[in-house]
């Protein structure tokens, strides 16, 4: 038989993510943090260009690099940023004039990697 009382007094896990985009549109995405354990260090993790992903949903890179970060269980958040801010879901659209990169980004990418024990980069599948 189980006990629910083991459920009910489970301490729940929460993920906190925020994210930055310019102007609160959704064209450039400057930076998204997800933090689970605020008591360790972050690290910043460097990607292409941001697909979908926001402070309320997941895309598949994000899940992916957290997932794996997680269970290394050696940090407590990530600063995920990218090289192009331009939000496209498939990075072979990104076209030379989308990829100038607001001075914004900069500052976001500066802030991200001094606050993080780790820099990772990656890109492709």
């Amino acid at each position: 038989m189980i006990n629910i009382n083991d459920f009910d007094n489970k301490v729940p896990s929460v993920i906190e993510s925020k994210s930055i985009f310019n102007n609160n549109k959704v064209n450039h995405r400057y930076i998204l943090t997800r933090i689970w354990d605020s008591t360790k260090n972050c690290v910043s993790v460097i990607l292409f260009n941001p697909s979908y992903a926001n402070e309320n949903i997941f895309d598949i890179t994000t899940m992916k690099v957290m997932n794996y970060l997680m269970n290394e269980n050696k940090y407590g958040g990530i600063y995920f940023l990218n090289l192009y801010t331009i939000v496209e879901p498939d990075s072979k659209k990104i076209k030379n004039e989308n990829k100038r990169v607001p001075k914004e980004a900069d500052e976001w990418i500066e802030y991200a990697i001094k606050n993080s024990d780790r820099v990772y980069i990656g890109w492709g599948e």
